[in-house]
């Protein structure tokens, strides 16, 4: 982990600093912050798109945003503009650049994926942001990532003629992925912390078993070598009726997800079903993959008091009464578990730096 404590003399003191947990997702973007005294949750696809000409109209969303980049201290980034979320989506369904493209997006749009999130909130002229972020793994990214995100950025959100917004940002941990999904479960009452635990990690790219010894430090953690969400995702898109509907390509992904998540199994507004596809997927996705993870953790099986699953694919229908037979909780807000328990410890170590 990488371990460092708000430097107060960096922010903006007339306006209040908020810890804020980011989870930057293959798929999906969450971020977790408290504003005006309640909690905001964001999510976006991590989806990217640089306008190379002005925009005459700027597309607004809940689930993404367009900033350019006036000034700060990412200076590869100034005088560009991007589109993120399901705005670069809706632009170019083809053509947008997604953060599981290449390992490497992973850090290398970290920030775009933040100012993407800010500028679907209401309007602020200045953001005083304490982070903590999850990486797969803090020990070999931890440091890179915190290059990347901190200092002050200057940007217009959804037109270069709109209020600029100094967003002021200090990295205050970067913790492997799952932390946050561990603290977020224990206030949840759903692992005991005085006993070893068993995480399954069931994301969007990756599926990754963990092992947290009392108290909550990794005892093992291995990210395993099949994919995760996106396989399912892929095998629906195979299917002929949407190739067929698609001139010969594959079915979109992010309609299917769209269409899981929202239980309608509906593609779009084609009013094609892939229900029976997901149905007839699901299990020899989830037999493989849950298989392996138990294989990997199987050491520790015997002596682990809690067994859950979390991430994206905790939530996908079928998946918690599936897991529930071998004794493992399906978390259900698996996606946020991880941000939220991150923002949790942001707010943590902000109160305890003052």
């Amino acid at each position: 982990m990488i371990a460092a404590q708000p430097k107060q003399a960096e922010f903006d003191q007339r306006t209040p600093i908020l810890a804020v947990g980011v989870d930057n997702g293959h798929g999906l973007l969450k971020v977790a912050l408290d504003a005006d005294s309640r909690q905001v949750k964001v999510r976006c696809p991590s989806k990217f798109k640089e306008l190379r000409e002005d925009l005459l109209d700027y597309p607004t969303s809940k689930y993404g945003s367009t900033f350019y980049y006036r000034d700060g201290d990412a200076k590869e980034l100034m005088g560009r503009e991007f589109k993120t979320g399901e705005v670069a989506y809706t632009t170019d369904p083809y053509g947008h650049t997604k953060l599981s493209d290449k390992a490497e997006y992973k850090i290398e749009y970290a920030l775009h994926s933040i100012l993407g999130a800010l500028g679907t909130l209401p309007y602020r002229q200045v953001w005083n942001l304490y982070l903590v972020a999850s990486i797969h793994n803090s020990k070999l990214f931890g440091k890179r990532l915190t290059e990347v995100l901190e200092g002050t950025h200057v940007v217009n959100f959804n037109g270069k003629g709109s209020p600029q917004s100094i967003i002021k940002l200090h990295v205050g941990l970067v913790p492997p992925e799952g932390a946050g999904s561990y603290v977020y479960c224990r206030h949840q009452n759903l692992i005991d912390p005085t006993k070893i635990a068993i995480a399954l990690d069931f994301g969007t790219g990756t599926i990754i078993p963990t092992v947290f010894a009392p108290g909550g430090s990794i005892e093992y953690r291995e990210v395993l070598s099949v994919g995760g969400c996106v396989d399912l995702l892929d095998a629906i898109a195979r299917v002929r009726e949407l190739q067929i509907y698609e001139g010969g390509k594959l079915g979109d992904i992010e309609l299917i997800r769209q269409g899981i998540e929202n239980r309608s199994f509906l593609y779009g507004n084609s009013g094609i079903s892939f229900r029976e596809t997901y149905q007839h997927e699901l299990m020899p996705w989830l037999k493989d993959r849950f298989s392996l993870a138990l294989k990997a953790v199987s050491p520790w099986r015997k002596l682990a008091g809690s067994f859950v699953v979390w991430g994206g694919g905790a939530q996908l229908p079928g998946v918690a009464a599936a897991v529930e037979k071998y004794g493992f909780t399906a978390v259900a807000d698996g996606s946020w578990a991880n941000a939220l328990g991150l923002q949790r410890l942001a707010q943590s170590r902000l109160e305890r730096s003052k």
